[in-house]
């Protein structure tokens, strides 16, 4: 695909490419269950393209979806009251990969969270992602925390 990117926030009328595009992921399709519950992803997905702490930041390319990011920002206590900006779920599309995509969606997410009033960006990845542990590292983020999580639900 040829052109420049375009940037905007997702819009309910995206959900379906968006969830083609969680899924162009090979961790990512072995873990989610679009059909069982796609319920679950629409309400997920209406609070991010609603809610005012969340947004699911988009990037297409001739009108296409190419890649997206979500955003969260998190009031916090620590570093004199930072607020922070937690990057999830990047994705860029499969077949345009290796065009510096990723490099320009976070760097537009980073804009948008410094617009949003955040001094600290953060992000985790799974750990068997080397080629993103990379990418990130070349992008200046830095591996200065160890992250746990605990399924706490259904």
């Amino acid at each position: 695909m040829t052109g420049e990117p375009h940037f905007r926030a997702a819009k309910m009328r995206d959900f379906d490419a968006v969830l083609r595009l969680l899924l162009d992921d090979d961790v990512a399709s072995g873990r989610e269950d679009p059909e069982g519950a796609r319920a679950a992803y629409e309400a997920a997905f209406a609070e991010m393209v609603t809610g005012r702490d969340s947004e699911l930041l988009l990037m297409e390319i001739g009108g296409s979806l190419v890649g997206m990011v979500q955003l969260t920002v998190i009031p916090g206590l620590a570093h004199r009251g930072a607020r922070r900006a937690q990057l999830e779920t990047l994705r860029v599309a499969s077949a345009e990969r290796g065009r510096k995509l990723g490099e320009r969606l976070v760097e537009h997410a980073l804009g948008r969270a410094r617009e949003r009033g955040c001094r600290i960006a953060q992000l985790t990845t799974d750990t068997g992602r080397r080629r993103a542990h990379a990418f990130y590292g070349r992008l200046g983020f830095t591996p200065s925390h160890v992250g746990f999580k605990r399924r706490i639900g259904p």
